[in-house]
């Protein structure tokens, strides 16, 4: 079965990794605060560039124009690009250095796509353990966990116009309370031009746990093309 998703709205640096990957899901939520105080809108027509916290509100208002999600069967699957610099801005707001290493970071990020996949028990499932939901369908526990957080980088890979790039880094970030979702985050490195990265990005995912099949999330290339700049 083939699943495909297109938004049609939608108009190493060590340390940095490393930063990225600890600090990404810890921040996600404070962004997604300041998208529903702030309601939402569309990018601008053209390039801006913005100081840090002017970034960091458009980025938020807008960042739906960066998401693609589907449904299928029991369960909710959705991607949402990461930009560089709101990578950076997470990654070094609070450093003395800053400016150093937010320049270091994005430069040696080029041509690197950076995401967050989240997938979710749908219907009631408040207060559900997603893995152990899964165990009980599928699996044992240990298996789903070791899927998640091993085997799974291996069936996810990025399409971008006839090339296919595999998942270089991945994070699958384990809860230690009863959450209904998984969040993993990821990267792919588009070789080395920075352009591919403004192309139609999909990602692929062929699924041996959930009964999906193969799926396709897409995230047009109008919105990426329109990001704003970051003022450093």
């Amino acid at each position: 079965m083939l699943i495909t998703v297109t938004q049609e709205k939608l108009p190493s640096d060590a340390r940095g990794i490393v930063y990225f990957f600890l600090i990404l899901f810890l921040v996600a939520c404070a962004g997604d605060k300041t998208a529903k105080e702030g309601g939402v809108r569309e990018l601008p027509a053209s390039k801006e560039v913005l100081s840090a916290d002017e970034y960091t509100t458009v980025i938020a208002e807008s960042e739906h124009e960066l998401e693609a999600s589907t449904a299928f069967k029991d369960y909710s699957f959705s991607i949402k690009y990461i930009p560089h610099h709101v990578q950076a801005l997470r990654n070094f707001k609070e450093d003395s250095n800053r400016d150093s290493l937010m320049n270091q970071f994005i430069k040696n990020n080029q041509t690197t796509a950076f995401f967050m996949l989240k997938i979710a028990k749908t219907g009631d499932v408040v207060n559900q353990d997603l893995v152990k939901t899964v165990a009980k369908a599928e699996r044992n526990y240990t298996s789903v966990l070791e899927y998640f957080s091993f085997n799974m980088q291996q069936d996810v890979k990025l399409v971008v116009d006839k090339d296919t790039f595999p998942c270089v880094l991945w994070h699958y970030e384990r809860g230690f309370d009863a959450k209904p979702n998984a969040t993993f985050l990821l990267s792919f490195n588009l070789k080395n031009n920075p352009e591919t990265a403004h192309q139609d990005l999909t990602l692929n995912y062929e699924d041996h746990l959930f009964g999906v099949g193969i799926l396709n999330l897409k995230i047009k290339k109008e919105p990426l093309t329109l990001l704003p700049q970051l003022k450093i």
